[in-house]
């Protein structure tokens, strides 16, 4: 058996993080894994609260705990967490689960109707096993992404926010339109209805301009490695 912890892990008191152990093992031996979770609680480490254990049990050879190993240290996510206002349930939703689904993945919902949701959201994306989280965007997560970001550090979660406000906020990163861009052009749609066009007669226009905006000092705080393609098309990388 052998023990690997997160690379912001340490044996002591917590300290408001989540904390993630791997555990690796050439067999299910529940109660080593029972033993040890109990030496953990008498330190002051809870399971669902400031703890999670990744167990990985592999056969006895050196590959196929290589294999293991490789993949608590650079894990392939396959759950992905959406957190959504209710009111975006219909329209917005099942699109994004459709396109989840055709990449691979399984999607999570996550419900947050008010501020005080999203502390529950993100304590279910954790007890689910969720490996990456998308706010889809809303009025709320916008005036609260203080909170988003502060609670995705603290259960360490990599999340993928909508816009630059995010990642500029302390979040890991963004993809979605310039903002910037597109209020530029909405004082275009003005100017032409001072001047006499009827609003009705505008054409409705999609953003032309997205951008990838990356937090390299949160991706090193979550033990992440920006893949060298994703770094080069970043239009913005935050020290």
């Amino acid at each position: 058996m052998a023990t690997a912890a997160a690379p912001t892990a340490a044996w002591a008191q917590p300290s408001g993080h989540t904390y993630r152990i791997g555990w690796l093992a050439p067999g299910a031996n529940l109660d080593n894994i029972d033993a040890f979770r109990a030496g953990l609680r008498a330190l002051g480490f809870v399971e669902g609260a400031n703890l999670t254990i990744e167990p990985r049990y592999a056969g006895a050879t050196p590959e196929a705990l290589a294999i293991a190993a490789a993949d608590l240290v650079l894990p392939r996510v396959s759950r992905l967490g959406l957190l959504y206002e209710p009111r975006q349930r219909t329209s917005m939703v099942p699109p994004m689960e459709a396109g989840a689904r055709s990449l691979g993945f399984q999607l999570l919902r996550l419900e947050a109707g008010g501020a005080d949701d999203i502390d529950a959201a993100f304590s279910a994306a954790v007890r689910e096993r969720v490996g990456v989280v998308m706010p889809v965007a809303s009025a709320l997560f916008h005036a609260e992404k203080q909170r988003l970001v502060r609670l995705a550090a603290k259960h360490r979660l990599p999340t993928i926010y909508e816009n630059r406000a995010f990642p500029e906020a302390g979040g890991l990163m963004s993809y979605g339109p310039d903002l910037h861009e597109i209020f530029r052009r909405a004082a275009m749609f003005v100017d032409r209805i001072l001047k006499g066009s009827k609003p009705a007669d505008l054409p409705v226009e999609q953003p032309t301009k997205l951008e990838l905006v990356i937090n390299l000092k949160v991706a090193k705080a979550l033990g992440l490695t920006i893949p060298q393609s994703l770094f080069l098309r970043a239009d913005r990388l935050i020290q």
